[in-house]
């Protein structure tokens, strides 16, 4: 097992640009880093295998405690595997309220439950925006230029905002529309120098030095979206939680200098799959209320056939007990006053026959009612949520 310092990691972090910002320790071996990118701040998460001993002594960075690996519930296995899809070829990870749920590349899979944390920042009271006012994200852009201006005069920025306007109307705006109007974009500049660093293992037998250089990325392109873990969702009973990119520390190591790259371009891609997964699954929707009301009508109609049967059946009974009962007044006759019993017999067997199609025929009826008002019942369910 090799011997890794957190603060050396922390070290080699810092000088590539890359943020620290909380520690997942099972005792008190990190097992996860919550990490931002440099240029495009963007969250992902790096791995410590356990090959790896990367011991937290210091409360610098938010820690959480994280159990023994579980197995992943279906639901969460689920939700991965779609925002996953068929081509994207990363390991992810999601963070919840109570766990975190892995889904690697390679299809095995492992659950962490979240035992609370060690030390939490306190976090700021949100500040209440007032209704009728100026665009909050325009009010940060200019409070930002104008604390960079007092502040550090002589830095180089160039903070543009390139707001596309959407054009409402009276009509209704569609799901697609939605997801087609594309929010404002931020573009910031910024120089980087280029530096070197050592990650350097504690122990004897671990692996020679590492040394890697940062290079300047180009930033033209670039859509920051603050995708960090809320510092309160453990108290906010989130279930399927954020989804992450998911690095090996090794791997981690290897590509740092296009890691940023890669994960951003991963990001792009869950985002693709999940406004695809949404659509799927409103298909599915459509189908599944589709046969829901086929297999409706289809109950209905049996139904009604029942009831043209009984309805029949009924008839027939009710002209047999008339004949019956015709027969019956000739009994009195000391001729046929042998026959009476056979007679009564026949007469209560044709009015209990035909008591029990009447009762039949009024489930038959109660059935009908309760296939509508629960089908009416769900669906208005469904339409409240």
């Amino acid at each position: 097992m090799s011997k890794l310092s957190l603060s050396k990691f922390s070290e080699l972090l810092t000088k590539h640009s890359y943020s620290l910002i909380s520690t997942y320790c099972a005792g008190d071996e990190c097992r996860f880093l919550e990490v931002k990118t440099p240029t495009y701040q963007k969250t992902f998460v790096i791995y410590v295998p356990e090959k790896y001993k990367m011991v937290v002594t210091t409360d610098v960075y938010r820690r959480l405690c994280v159990g023994k690996a579980t197995s992943i519930q279906p639901h969460a296995l689920s939700y991965l595997v779609d925002m996953k899809g068929p081509l994207l070829e990363c390991d992810l990870l999601s963070i919840s309220s109570t766990t975190i749920c892995v889904y690697r590349h390679n299809g095995t899979t492992q659950c962490y439950p979240i035992g609370g944390s060690i030390k939490i920042d306190e976090v700021e009271p949100k500040e209440e925006v007032e209704k009728d006012e100026e665009d909050p994200i325009k009010k940060i852009e200019s409070d930002a230029v104008r604390l960079i201006e007092k502040l550090d005069p002589g830095a180089q920025h160039d903070i543009v905002v390139e707001a596309k306007p959407i054009q409402t109307t009276e009509k209704e705006i569609t799901f697609a529309e939605v997801v087609a109007n594309e929010p404002p974009v931020v573009v910031i500049n910024t120089a980087q120098n280029v530096e070197k660093v050592e990650l350097v293992f504690e122990d004897n037998e671990a692996e020679e030095p590492v040394e890697i250089a940062v290079k300047q990325k180009d930033t033209a392109s670039s859509k920051p979206i603050d995708n960090s873990l809320p510092s309160t969702l453990e108290d906010e009973e989130i279930s399927l939680g954020i989804v992450y990119v998911m690095v090996d520390l090794p791997t981690f190591l290897r590509k740092v200098e296009t890691c940023e790259e890669e994960i951003v371009n991963c990001y792009d891609a869950l985002d693709d799959n999940e406004v695809e997964t949404r659509s799927q699954k409103v298909k599915e929707i459509t189908t599944l209320v589709e046969s829901a009301t086929k297999k409706l009508t289809e109950e209905l109609d049996k139904i009604a056939k029942e009831e043209v049967s009984r309805k029949g059946q009924l008839i027939h009974l009710t002209a047999v007990l008339t004949q019956l009962e015709k027969l019956s007044s000739k009994t009195k006759d000391i001729k046929y006053a042998t026959e009476r019993p056979e007679v009564e017999r026949v007469t209560r067997q044709t009015k209990n026959t035909i008591h029990e199609f009447n009762v039949a025929t009024l489930r038959l009826r109660d059935r009908a009612d309760e296939l509508l008002t629960a089908y009416i019942t769900s669906l208005k369910e469904l339409l409240t949520l």
